[in-house]
């Protein structure tokens, strides 16, 4: 992987300063963590340009990192743009393809079945778009269907 497809995590722990590098692999969109129920363990969950999830196991007993899960969630060559972890074995990924799934995952990091995309729908409820132009007439209808209010 090259110089810049990894992440940095840094430690000061009474005056010492600990350097940890995570290699993604692949240049990162986001990222978030996790501290876990057993508090010398976090969680780091990346986000790729690729559409990409990884997460990483994180101990700060011992310093060490573990990759547990890397699975594409979205459209290659479209960006995971947001990620959240629900709690310790699920996690929420929102990519530029327009999707947002949910993925469970074992403490070894093996999916359990598979990801779970989330459906949105617009409503419209009490939106007015009296005097609103540009709007054909198909587009005022559908906005009418949703509650809107002409």
């Amino acid at each position: 992987s090259s110089q810049k497809n990894k992440i940095l995590v840094h430690s000061d722990t009474q005056g010492e300063r600990d350097n940890m590098v995570i290699p993604t692999g692949e240049k990162v969109s986001c990222l978030i963590t996790y501290r876990c129920k057993d508090e010398a363990q976090y969680l780091l969950g990346l986000g790729l340009y690729n559409g990409v999830v990884q997460v990483w196991q994180i101990r700060v007993d011992d310093w060490t990192s573990t990759k547990i899960l890397e699975q594409t969630l979205h459209e290659k060559q479209k960006p995971v743009k947001d990620i959240c972890f629900i709690d310790e074995s699920r996690i929420v990924s929102g990519g530029l393809d327009k999707t947002i799934r949910v993925l469970t995952f074992d403490r070894d990091g093996q999916p359990v079945g598979e990801p779970v995309p989330l459906r949105m729908s617009l409503q419209c409820r009490g939106m007015k778009i009296k005097g609103v132009t540009g709007l054909t007439n198909e587009k005022k209808a559908e906005l009418i269907a949703r509650g809107a209010v002409g």
